[in-house]
């Protein structure tokens, strides 16, 4: 059987002098092609130099897409002023994914959004966020941004997943350690979504679409986790094989 086609949006950084790479974290492909996927990269520059029918001719090839983790989305996407909270914004990106992210909504496409792709999802329909949890929650959040000394493999806290959602499923369980590599999360839900995780400070950890082929978000890493918690390879395979058919 050909592998599915997942399009992997992609963050963009500064290398040396005027130069700029396009790219991301290599865990994502790795993640989607162990699970049979075969990744395609959509750079940000699709939305800088082509025109929205080139962006649209790469996803009408794509089988499903897949919204990685990154800096944060500009506040503007759901109506907000910028805070002295947000970093790392790249307007592009945010062109780019956001229009993905509709699209796959309205295609019924499958669509997994992680950390930042979570956020986005729920921007992209509706939604809004919170500028900074620890902020916030006045201080009694979890520790949702790990040390960066520690690895993306380290388990930061539990979520609690709903019994009833598709992603208790996915995972075979309705509890789970997951790392934690964030500042913003959900704030208002769009009117799509359902909330089917929560971390034990109220944080939502993931949503999805129940009646959607595929339209899943998480807020951790799986992508880290696939070689030491076995339910995110499962999450992957599950994705993969809904972009099969």
């Amino acid at each position: 059987m050909t592998p599915p086609l997942i399009g992997i949006t992609t963050a963009r950084t500064h290398i040396e002098y005027d130069r700029w790479r396009d790219g991301m974290a290599a865990e994502y492909s790795n993640a989607v092609m162990r699970a049979g996927g075969m990744p395609v990269l959509i750079p940000v520059s699709i939305v800088e130099y082509g025109s929205e029918s080139d962006l649209r001719s790469l996803y009408e090839r794509l089988n499903g897409i897949l919204i990685p983790g990154g800096g944060d989305i500009h506040p503007e996407w759901y109506g907000e002023a910028l805070t002295q909270f947000e970093y790392e914004i790249i307007p592009l990106r945010d062109k780019l994914e956001v229009t993905l992210a509709k699209w796959a909504f309205e295609d019924d496409r499958p669509l997994l959004g992680v950390c930042r792709g979570q956020q986005v999802m729920n921007v992209a329909l509706g939604g809004t966020l919170m500028h900074d949890i620890k902020e916030e929650l006045n201080g009694k959040s979890l520790p949702h941004r790990q040390p960066t000394e520690k690895p993306r493999t380290f388990l930061a806290h539990e979520v609690e997943v709903q019994a009833d959602s598709r992603l208790a499923a996915v995972l075979g369980c309705h509890r789970v350690l997951v790392n934690s590599i964030h500042h913003q999360a959900v704030g208002k839900l769009a009117d799509p979504l359902k909330v089917t995780a929560l971390a034990d400070d109220g944080i939502v950890e993931a949503v999805e679409i129940p009646d959607a082929h595929f339209y899943m978000g998480v807020q951790w890493h799986p992508e880290c986790l696939v070689d030491t918690v076995p339910e995110m390879q499962s999450l992957f395979r599950q994705f993969v094989e809904s972009c099969t058919h």
